[in-house]
């Protein structure tokens, strides 16, 4: 969430990167609702004050005591209203999102992507070139077909040695990920509604989250949001910083087959604003 004084004060920058972005947040409207809580603050503010030094006056002050009442009255009313508009603020500012560097090219898909270089050459073949999933399903390594009885279309069984080469794989990369500095975790498979608020998934991606029901958890949808709220609220000391960390958990997402995503973290300073206060950046 962007910080509504950048807002108020450049106004204009922030609708330009909602237009760029897609963004459907009324600017405007934002702006007045602010406008509108800060003003009201104020006024519940001084009633609360009021409201105090009266009270002390009614044992001996009778038409204080009716102040206090006409008082108490009102200051629901406007606490009301306060309550009404934190909210609606709230869930507005939520979906702002992050300012754009001038050079970032605009578009709605990826063929509007820009291609900045090319490393590399690729190679030409003289045999037909075949993918992952149709090479696994002739060495019998994966099975597509069952995958999708089972569940559906996007899921898949490794097998036999196909197994193994997963399992190894995620190993030898743990292996080398912690032989370069990164702690290795084994992350909790939920996280709370705050913690994916505060990872960047919600409000975004609400709908492609597993909820639990009754219960303020939701799977998670990629180790990263169980690393990077693993120091949530916490400032932590520069001379400690960066660290390095590194997780492979279960991971649900509503989209086809997204079981299992590995990430590593690097937590440094930083002066970004997309930083929190615990500046913590990820890569």
């Amino acid at each position: 969430m962007i910080d509504l004084k950048l807002l108020r004060d450049h106004a204009d920058l922030v609708k330009r990167t909602c237009a760029r972005r897609g963004c459907p947040v009324n600017i405007d409207t934002l702006i007045e609702l602010d406008s509108e809580y800060r003003t009201l603050l104020g006024e519940v503010e001084t009633m609360r004050s009021e409201r105090n030094r009266l009270s002390k006056e009614c044992k001996d002050n009778p038409s204080a005591r009716d102040a206090v009442r006409e008082l108490k009255e009102r200051l629901s009313a406007s606490e009301g209203r306060l309550n009404f508009l934190e909210d609606k603020i709230s869930a507005m500012a939520a979906f702002l999102p992050n300012m754009l560097a001038d050079d970032v090219p605009d578009g709605t898909t990826d063929a509007d992507n820009v291609e900045v270089r090319k490393v590399g050459k690729i190679p030409e073949f003289d045999f037909k070139v075949r993918d992952h999933q149709e090479l696994g399903e002739l060495l019998d390594i994966i099975d597509t077909q069952r995958g999708a009885k089972v569940a559906q279309s996007g899921f898949y069984y490794w097998k036999g040695k196909g197994a193994q080469l997963v399992q190894s794989l995620f190993f030898w990369t743990q292996r080398e990920l912690v032989k370069r500095g990164f702690t290795l975790f084994m992350t909790p498979c939920a996280a709370k509604e705050k913690t994916l608020f505060g990872t960047g998934y919600l409000p975004f991606f609400a709908d492609q989250t597993y909820a639990l029901k009754n219960e303020d958890l939701a799977l998670i949808g990629t180790s990263e949001q169980t690393l990077v709220g693993y120091h949530a609220d916490e400032i932590l000391d520069g001379a400690t910083l960066p660290r390095c960390y590194t997780a492979f958990t279960p991971c649900f997402r509503t989209e086809s087959g997204s079981y299992g995503k590995a990430f590593s973290g690097c937590i440094s300073s930083t002066k970004s604003s997309r930083s929190s206060s615990a500046n913590r950046r990820t890569r």
